[in-house]
């Protein structure tokens, strides 16, 4: 059975977890055809009035480049959530971004036209823990589900700490049902009081299967970033605190 439910934009908790978006980049769909995992759609999640974080995979592809820090790379998130009536798309452009297979992380920055955080709130980012492990929520957008609504898996768990050939040190694994499109989703600190606390960002699958897995398995564990991997970007974390000063959040209230 899929643990993934969908979420209404009436529900409940649609409030919490308006923050989350599909995300396109223009960038992999309209340059880069072929180049990556087409057409570069995924999750991302904001974490201050105009900005939101998602993987850099899911903007930029599956092998590092030389990105020009003055270009414009266009991309748009749409939240399913915003409203009741009718989803909320943004236009975007990517500000910061880390890497692929060296020492930044799988993350990318991206500034929001119009500022939608200042509406939908944002989530805050969990400071590093000592034993990462833990139940969490994860909610995202999915590409078997059409990238058209949110789902959300209550009570799945990190699992533990990677460190293998495979999977870097620093990565956690977690056996969250994820599937493509789901890169950047935020995994959500259950217990946490006040505004969203994001532990991790899933970053996606070792070894995906089309089938439903009946319990965690280290070697098709699903991988993640956790939250305090933003330490090794600087530049992003001081955006994020610069655009947050003086700023109020909705879902803090």
């Amino acid at each position: 059975m899929d643990p993934r439910a969908y979420v209404a934009a009436g529900a409940a908790e649609a409030r919490r977890l308006a923050p989350i978006g599909a995300i396109e980049s223009d960038f992999v769909l309209r340059a880069k055809r072929g180049f990556g995992v087409p057409p570069g759609a995924g999750t991302a999640f904001l974490v201050s009035p105009c900005y939101a974080v998602t993987n850099y995979h899911v903007v930029f592809g599956n092998h590092p480049l030389n990105l020009d820090p003055m270009a414009d790379y266009d991309v748009s998130v749409r939240f399913a959530l915003a409203a009741a009536d009718a989803p909320l798309r943004v236009a975007g452009r990517v500000r910061h971004a880390g890497g692929l297979g060296g020492a930044l992380p799988d993350l990318a920055l991206v500034r929001l036209d119009d500022c939608p955080g200042r509406r939908l709130g944002w989530y805050e980012l969990a400071a590093p823990r000592a034993d990462p492990r833990g139940p969490v929520d994860l909610a995202g957008y999915a590409r078997d589900r059409g990238m058209r609504q949110l789902s959300r898996q209550r009570a799945c768990r990190i699992v533990a700490a990677a460190g293998t050939a495979t999977v870097g040190a620093g990565w956690l694994l977690h056996d969250c049902a994820s599937r493509e499109g789901a890169s950047g989703a935020p995994l959500l600190d259950p217990a946490a009081p006040g505004a969203p606390l994001v532990v991790a960002i899933n970053a996606g699958e070792l070894a995906p299967v089309r089938d439903i897995l009946p319990g965690f398995t280290a070697a098709h564990a699903n991988i993640a970033i956790p939250s305090a991997a933003l330490s090794a970007l600087p530049a992003m974390l001081a955006a994020i605190r610069r655009d947050r000063a003086g700023q109020t959040n909705p879902l803090a209230r």
